[in-house]
């Protein structure tokens, strides 16, 4: 016997579901799913006539797992010894059809509001990730006010070709703080900037099977002895411009992961850099102190910090000697690689800046491979940036672009 129930689409701490069940009897309410999460449905008020909750597991409420997942309901007749499972729990639309940009405040913020402006700003940043359909296509952006969200950010289960920013701070501040973040199966491009992590027991920044995870203006110093400040597991992550300290490792790269560490410091960590087998981490600039465990490969690849294309027009023989390639193109350029100048692991963007209202094509030739050519357009001043991750000392693969800033 199958019953649909209809759940509010973003339940907090103060829904229940009295409301919802109260045309179903002998009913039992249970949660079919081993993992256990936040706290989303607690006891409130009573029940109708014969229908319970099964406490066994879980006392206190119905729990979900990972945001992008879904929740369901199970309700069992009680006739009936089989498990059915009720509608989806997650109504929201499978995939974008337009850039996104939700708002958080600490301070003004509600989860009931819609989140798409400063004036109706939410009050949590999960609210906001669970509004984001599980495929972006498009450029979505969560603008994060100054305050403090007690709560651990979850970003689990993106596709798509488009990209996903948190946007907080501007600068390593504690102008924004929360517990920690916990980036998770996702392919779509994730950037995380400014913010000031709290968590003491558990990775400040954990990320597992993720293809490109970039980090910006962390400030991750709490006393966590026991835990990582930035963990990289089966996945590609940047961490740039971030104070890690007082962790058990600063960065560790585990699963054949790659970590790659550009202008971070840190102190206070009893190791500052922790390569798994067959893992990856790669610094420029300074890094995190403490004891650094090789047990993979760890290298400070860089010879500089930002270097200019040899040539701005034609074809362009560039050695990848920097992490930053600046170009302001003068015509159409197509880049080869040359020099011999990679290691495996190493990631260096191409900074491309117009002038003028000719659009050039930028072309990327022997040694890169790209997701294709880039028009600069006809709007003088703007930005592009294009990254290549170095997948074995001569062949680099683009992992991510930006559209025109």
């Amino acid at each position: 016997m199958s019953t649909k129930v209809n759940l509010p689409n973003n339940p907090t701490t103060s829904d229940n579901l009295t409301g919802e069940l109260k045309d179903y009897n002998a009913l039992s309410i249970t949660w079919p799913r081993t993992t256990s999460g936040n706290l989303v449905y607690p006891l409130v008020g009573s029940y109708p006539s014969g229908v319970t909750y099964n406490t066994a597991t879980y006392a206190g409420g119905i729990y979900a797992g990972l945001g992008q997942q879904g929740m369901y309901l199970v309700l069992q007749d009680a006739l009936i010894s089989s498990l059915v499972l009720a509608a989806d729990f997650n109504s929201k639309a499978n995939a974008t059809t337009a850039d996104l940009t939700y708002y958080v405040n600490a301070s003004t913020g509600s989860d009931s509001n819609s989140g798409l402006s400063a004036g109706t700003a939410l009050l949590t940043i999960m609210a906001a990730i669970n509004k984001i359909p599980s495929v972006v296509n498009h450029v979505v952006t969560i603008n994060v006010a100054a305050g403090t969200y007690a709560e651990t950010v979850v970003v689990n289960g993106f596709t798509g070709s488009g990209t996903f920013t948190i946007s907080g701070d501007t600068i390593v501040s504690a102008s924004r703080s929360i517990s920690n973040f916990t980036i998770a199966r996702s392919i779509v491009p994730i950037t995380i900037t400014g913010f000031n992590i709290l968590a003491t027991s558990i990775a400040g920044m954990f990320v597992a099977s993720c293809v490109d995870v970039t980090f910006n203006y962390i400030n991750c110093i709490s006393s966590a002895l026991t835990s990582y400040g930035t963990a990289s597991s089966s996945s590609n992550v940047r961490i740039q411009n971030s104070v890690i300290s007082n962790h058990n490792q600063a960065g560790i790269a585990m699963g054949n992961g790659t970590l790659y560490l550009f202008n971070c410091t840190g102190t206070g960590n009893i190791c500052g850099l922790y390569a798994g087998a067959g893992s990856h981490i790669s610094s420029n600039g300074t890094e995190p102190t403490g004891a650094t465990q090789p047990g993979g490969i760890i290298s400070n690849a860089m010879i500089a910090t930002t270097t200019a294309a040899p040539a701005t027009t034609g074809t362009v023989n560039i050695p990848l000697n920097s992490c930053i390639k600046t170009i302001t193109p003068t015509g159409a350029c197509s880049f080869y690689s040359v020099g011999g100048v990679g290691v495996t692991g190493q990631i260096t963007t191409f900074a491309i800046t117009t002038s003028g209202t000719t659009s050039y094509v930028m072309t990327w030739v022997d040694g890169f491979v790209s997701t294709g050519t880039l028009s600069t357009g006809t709007v003088s001043g703007k930005r592009f940036a294009v990254t290549f991750r170095c997948l074995d000392g001569t062949n680099w693969i683009e992992i991510g672009r930006t559209t025109a800033m």
